[in-house]
């Protein structure tokens, strides 16, 4: 997945930045909550880019799975029971009587 590794490489950096400015203000210039801060910030942040990452390789890419799963579209044939099921549906709707709200 070409967009998936972006996303990784993107997060990854802006991750190891923030630690690497965490790490930084810690032993240089010794403000102790602003270093936690990033260095926390840039955990979090390497955290949710791997899980989007997850999700995004899991699903298959934004055309979703291969093979009709979720989120893969509709099929190319109906299922041998949909014209059954359509046409018994369509015949329920009309012969219902129309209420008002």
């Amino acid at each position: 997945m070409v967009r998936s590794s972006r996303l990784a490489l993107g997060g990854g950096l802006v991750a190891a930045g923030e630690a690497v400015a965490g790490v930084t203000a810690l032993v240089a210039l010794g403000p102790f909550r602003i270093a936690l801060f990033l260095i926390t910030c840039g955990l979090a942040t390497g955290a949710t880019t791997a899980a989007v990452v997850a999700l995004i390789d899991r699903r298959g890419g934004p055309g979703g799975p291969p093979g009709g799963g979720p989120g893969g579209g509709p099929p190319d044939e109906p299922p041998p029971w949909w014209p059954d099921f359509e046409r018994d549906f369509w015949a329920h709707v009309r012969g219902r009587e129309r209420t008002r709200i």
